[in-house]
């Protein structure tokens, strides 16, 4: 949570620098707009995505699909945001995280994956 909100302050205050001595326009009326959203906002929006996140981690750690899904709805929307800011890296980031999610929560949904046969998976795992 402490991680999340530096990386808000530390995006505010990259704003506000923009907005004081961007040499262009466009930049500058962009970095004003976006002084605007309240901290506040910024720290609810961090907050409901951690909660996100952390459905996907406790689903897994619980066998409960539904958990599971929710983090990977999550991950997809920060996707679909990353691709309207056309940013690459948090496009591959999200679908990167989103991946998992979609086939642990279908292996949970068919069987595959459950408490009780966790030792016959295991095996499967390349991590192993």
């Amino acid at each position: 949570m402490a991680l999340g909100t530096l990386t808000i302050a530390a995006s505010v205050s990259v704003i506000k620098t923009a907005a004081e001595e961007g040499d262009d326009d466009s930049v500058k009326q962009a970095a004003a707009q976006l002084q605007d959203v309240p901290m506040g906002l910024l720290i609810a929006i961090n907050l409901i995505q951690m909660a996100g996140y952390a459905c996907g981690l406790f689903g897994a750690l619980k066998y409960n699909a539904s958990l599971v899904m929710v983090a990977f709805v999550f991950y997809c929307i920060y996707t679909v945001f990353a691709l309207i800011g056309l940013n690459i890296a948090s496009i591959l980031l999200g679908g990167f995280f989103a991946y998992p999610h979609w086939f642990l929560y279908k292996e949970i949904k068919d069987g595959t994956m459950s408490e009780e046969n966790y030792v016959n998976e295991k095996a499967s795992c390349c991590c192993v």
